[in-house]
């Protein structure tokens, strides 16, 4: 039982046309074997010939070799383009992370400058904190918390029994 024929080199008669594998997947390796088939297709004559049989001409065969030629040269555009746009995104960034800095710095002093004169901060763009920050709201509910487990690890923890109003009083004075 004999094996069919399946890569180019069988189908065409055993000639070393420069092609190892199946098609590979990656554009430049693709691009590389497709050169070395068109030009180890025109300079040897028994594969020339073979593929002759097919329809492929010495002008096809250029033609083709050509077209494999602009390829590669409009991978090797696309690639410098897309390394140029990386690189301008780079330094767009390295821009806009300088200009954040200075404007944080720029506004900080802005702010004690301008302290006085709330308009002239607003006409900058610069709003001024009315009321307290979400930390200094959360502080007092924070020490209220914290001096409650105090009065409860103080009087129930350690005495047990059901604490009366003036001892409680005596414990958040002493917490």
């Amino acid at each position: 039982m004999s094996k069919p024929k399946s890569g180019i080199s069988e189908r065409l008669g055993g000639a070393n046309v420069g092609i190892s594998n199946t098609m590979p997947a990656p554009i430049p390796l693709f691009l590389m074997m497709a050169a070395a088939l068109f030009d180890n297709a025109s300079h040897t004559e028994a594969i020339a010939a073979r593929l002759a049989d097919f329809g492929y001409t010495q002008q096809k065969l250029s033609d083709e070799r050509s077209k494999i030629a602009e390829m590669s040269a409009a991978v090797a555009a696309h690639e410098s383009a897309s390394g140029a746009a990386q690189q301008a995104t780079f330094e767009q960034n390295r821009a806009m992370e300088a200009l954040g800095s200075w404007m944080s710095t720029f506004v900080k002093v802005a702010k004690v400058a301008l302290r006085e004169e709330p308009q002239l901060l607003e006409r900058l763009g610069i709003l001024k904190r009315n009321g307290k920050t979400a930390a200094q709201r959360k502080a007092s509910s924070r020490t209220a918390a914290t001096r409650a487990a105090k009065v409860y690890r103080v009087g129930i923890l350690m005495t047990g029994k059901r604490p009366s109003i003036p001892e409680i009083i005596r414990w958040i004075r002493q917490a």
